[in-house]
């Protein structure tokens, strides 16, 4: 019994040992020059618990995405409007998400129906009625382009993230998706605070 106890007394004084020898080039630096001719040099990896760093939760604001879309596309097509001479009193994207046309008459309004028709069929007829002579519309995208917009703007978002950070080179960054518009982003703590603050 009692060789049994020396027995691992040494195994657990040697598996000690060998764990002091692989720990010293993490916690000495810099290592004596007789150390690095003939053990090893490498310093341990410390993950993100052990070395600390941060957990960020960004969220995308797609909606303002979809607002300049529609402010493209009120300017796209009140330039389309005047290009193709159709008298046009406003359009203009509303705080509603949706975009405003006011016509003047029933012949501007017969002529922008087909033009709505022919190049913005990615929009919907939110509202329309006919008041002291005057057409107005309120039009607001299709589900499907509004959400292709909002994606998009998730992937660029991500994108933006991991290009910053590849920039500046940090170790270990995990970027992951969370849910539709937001996305976790770990990284370990940087001894350089202008790589976190980018």
């Amino acid at each position: 019994m009692w060789r049994s106890i020396q027995w691992r007394a040494g195994l657990t004084a040697a598996f000690l040992a060998l764990s002091v020898i692989f720990l010293v080039p993490t916690l000495v630096d810099p290592l004596p020059k007789w150390w690095t001719k003939f053990l090893p040099t490498e310093k341990i990896n410390l993950g993100l618990d052990l070395r600390g760093g941060m957990h960020l939760l960004l969220e995308v604001e797609t909606q303002k995405a979809v607002d300049s879309a529609l402010d493209k596309y009120a300017s796209e097509m009140k330039d389309v409007l005047v290009k193709k001479e159709i008298p046009v009193r406003q359009v203009e994207r509303t705080a509603e998400g949706k975009i405003s046309v006011v016509l003047p008459d029933a012949k501007a309004n017969d002529r922008f129906s087909q033009i709505r028709a022919d190049h913005y069929g990615n929009f919907r007829v939110a509202s329309f009625r006919e008041q002291e002579g005057k057409f107005l519309y309120l039009l607001e995208l299709n589900l499907k382009e509004a959400k292709s917009i909002e994606e998009s703007a998730v992937r660029q978002g991500l994108e933006t993230i991991r290009n910053r950070v590849d920039q500046f080179g940090v170790a270990e960054p995990v970027i992951v998706p969370r849910g539709i518009k937001k996305f976790l982003y770990s990284f370990p703590e940087s001894r350089n605070p202008s790589e976190r603050s980018s």
